[in-house]
């Protein structure tokens, strides 16, 4: 395969992605990562395939890509496969290799190999080598992303990487070897990394990657109980210590069995970026023409090595925990083979076997210089682009590189080797985002300086606006108060002068009693007038006194109605019923008066017809009974006049407490204008106190 045609391994959800940089500032070769857009791209020819990313993102935009629908659809159909379980599987499922090699032949799977057979035909390998040419250093190649950032980053390194084939393609081509009749077989590698895939696709010795993280979502989404299938072995030969290799360290542990002093040789070292700054550290060296330290380099990208890869699933899982399943398993074969006490001793059963089927030219494996793709897609400015790049984002002088790393690179110049790659852009430098805030400070102080002055001016004049709206709020309110008070004591006279009519209207009314009482005594002692007509003539003078009495009740009759007509007119729409009271006061007055001047009459006629006969009292007795009906008239417009009267008295104390009610309400509206007036006035200061300093 074309080494440019590798497949992605790494995506990025465009959806999840918050643009924080959190995945470059993790990533030990930085430029893989395009930050120019509204998320971060992955650079699929760039990417060395470490997963740390995937790890560090908190959003989970970060994916990795492996082929578990590709392989699970080929079994399906029955496709022949073989699988290869990497010994990190122990970690995931918590010790159930058996059941998990029980799952992949219930899928249809022929036959399961132990990869850590494969780390043991590694080791043999490495051995033969250092036998045999004795070389200054070797780098392991157990972990294809540090083959992936060799190749693309150190080709200077290349020679010497280790020259056979990694655990997983020495079992693959045992498997060629031993089993030559499963050649046309696919071949499925269970790993915990999805740099994995670039191994196969660099080599062709398999036909799937699948991460056991994958795996272990798939058995969550389907509810699947691993415990419960059926225990299966490996096919392979039992390895040794080699099921160590997906710990650190693993690959000296194992090499001790042929070299128990190469411990002080070796150089165990594991994580990001320590790694890849150590592998840029021994390309310093020997570009420099030093001899490495170290002979064997034991070096894994991931920090707790396999066990803990990026395609592994052992969230919440401590270091011990982790290892625990893997020293279980060494235990076990180390029973298989009696080395429980005996480190040093060696197998040589085990050895037959893989010397059975080894071939140097077989195992042997090349490797591709990918150099040329990162030097082609990552250009290096001139030291004076360099400077260009610099003040692009906020860089005048030396002070200015500040190196603080918020923007996900290791330095300023690394940031700027990405702007000059179209890879980033200068609003993701914190630096410079500042600069760009202090900037825009500045000119909103100024724009909110002019703001905030046209805004006291305008507010000023305003307020004084309102100013004079409250103060005719309060001349509004004082008239109301004043109007109210003005009712109230016109209605409390209107009250007091009813009081007085009533008074009169009962003092008329006693004399009415008084006149009737007579009439009908009068009526009684007609039938004595004969005998009585000297009397008569005597007292008809005080007939005349009590016909003069009535002419001054009609007159202050009259006067009663027209007051009670002012009075009316004083009540506005309030007084129209007392109004219709006047009036008929007024008719009784001018009835009253009429009667009186009959009654006159009647009186002055008596004495004429007493003087002429006494055959004149018959038309007497009528006259003085008409007198009567007229008296008990004039009784019942009283009692009509009282009535009317009481009622408007009534009327007159319910305005009188609705007017009270009034004035306790104006008191409030005079209160509310007093607040008002002190919010206005607060508010006035605080916009003449504004200092615009503080903006």
């Amino acid at each position: 395969m074309n080494v440019l045609d590798y497949s992605p391994i790494i995506k990025t959800d465009p959806e999840k992605c918050i643009n924080c940089h959190r995945c470059i500032s993790v990533c030990p070769v930085k430029m893989c990562n395009d930050g120019s857009g509204t998320y971060v791209k992955v650079r699929d020819d760039l990417c060395i395939g470490c997963g740390l990313c995937i790890e560090a993102c908190p959003h989970g935009a970060r994916q990795g890509i492996d082929d578990l629908s590709l392989f699970l659809e080929d079994a399906k159909n029955g496709d022949k496969i073989l699988a290869l379980i990497d010994p990190a599987v122990a970690t995931t499922f918590n010790g159930h290799n058996m059941e998990f090699n029980g799952w992949l032949t219930s899928l249809g799977v022929e036959k399961v190999f132990d990869i850590s057979w494969g780390a043991e035909i590694n080791s043999s390998a490495i051995a033969n080598h250092i036998k045999k040419n004795n070389p200054k250093l070797i780098i392991s190649q157990s972990c294809p992303a540090i083959v992936n950032y060799i190749e693309l980053y150190k080709p200077e390194l290349i020679p010497y990487l280790q020259p056979t084939e990694s655990p997983a393609g020495a079992t693959t081509k045992y498997i060629r070897q031993a089993y030559p009749e499963y050649d046309e077989y696919k071949i499925l590698v269970i790993s915990p990394c999805y740099a994995r895939k670039h191994e196969i696709e660099s080599t062709g010795f398999a036909d799937y990657n699948v991460t056991l993280k994958s795996v272990a979502d798939y058995f969550k989404a389907q509810n699947i109980d691993i415990s419960s299938f059926e225990k299966v072995d490996y096919t392979n030969p039992p390895a040794e210590r080699a099921v160590t290799y997906s710990t650190p360290g693993g690959l000296v542990h194992t090499m001790e069995r042929y070299y128990p002093e190469i411990r002080k040789d070796s150089r165990q070292i594991s994580g990001q970026p320590n790694i890849t700054e150590y592998v840029d550290y021994l390309a310093e060296e020997i570009k420099a023409g030093r001899e490495p330290k170290y002979m064997l380099i034991d070096c894994l990208s991931c920090e707790h090595g396999c066990n803990a890869g990026p395609g592994t699933e052992t969230e919440g899982k401590s270091i011990d925990e982790l290892e625990k399943y893997i020293d279980i398993r060494e235990e076990s074969r180390k029973k298989i083979y009696g080395t429980l006490k005996d480190k040093s001793s060696k197998i040589s059963k085990l050895h037959k076997v893989i010397n059975k089927h080894w071939d140097p030219v077989i195992f042997r494996r090349d490797y591709s210089d990918r150099s040329m793709t990162s030097l082609r897609m990552i250009k290096v400015p001139s030291k004076e682009n360099l400077w260009n790049l610099y003040n692009s984002f906020g860089k005048y002088e030396e002070k200015d590189l500040l190196n603080c790393g918020a923007c996900g690179y290791q330095d300023c110049k690394q940031f700027a080797y990405a702007l000059h790659n179209g890879l980033n852009k200068p609003e993701n430098c914190s630096h410079f985002n500042h600069q760009m805030l202090l900037k825009l400070q500045k000119t909103q102080q100024a724009q909110l300086m002019n703001a905030v002055n046209q805004v006291k001016k305008s507010s000023l004049a305003e307020f004084s606006e309102s100013d004079r709206g409250v103060a005719d709020i309060a001349d509004v309110a004082d008239e109301m108060v004043n109007s109210v008070n003005n009712s109230s004591a016109a209605i409390e006279e209107m009250i007091q002068n009813i009081d007085s009519i009533n008074k009169i209207l009962n003092k008329n009314s006693q004399t009415m009693n008084n006149l009737s009482t007579a009439t009908k005594a009068g009526k009684v002692s007609i039938e004595q007038v004969s005998k009585l007509v000297s009397d008569i003539e005597q007292n008809s003078r005080g007939l005349g006194e009590m016909s003069e009495v009535i002419q001054e009740i009609s007159s202050q009759t009259d006067l009663l109605a027209m007051n009670a007509a002012i009075e009316a007119a004083h009540a506005g729409d309030s007084g129209q019923g007392f109004a219709v009271v006047a009036e008929e006061i007024r008719k009784l007055a001018e009835n009253s008066s009429q009667q009186a001047k009959q009654i006159n009459e009647v009186l002055v006629r008596i004495k004429k017809l007493i003087d002429k006969t006494f055959g004149a009292t018959v038309e007497a007795t009528k006259e003085i009974e008409n007198v009567v009906y007229l008296a008990e008239q004039v009784s019942a417009q009283e009692d009509v006049v009282k009535r009317a009267i009481s009622e408007q008295n009534e009327g007159g104390q319910q305005m009188l407490e609705s007017l009270e009610k009034m004035k306790e309400d104006t008191s409030s509206v005079n209160d509310a204008v007093d607040k008002l007036r002190f919010s206005t006035a607060k508010i006035r200061n605080a916009i003449q106190q504004i200092n615009i300093r503080e903006f």
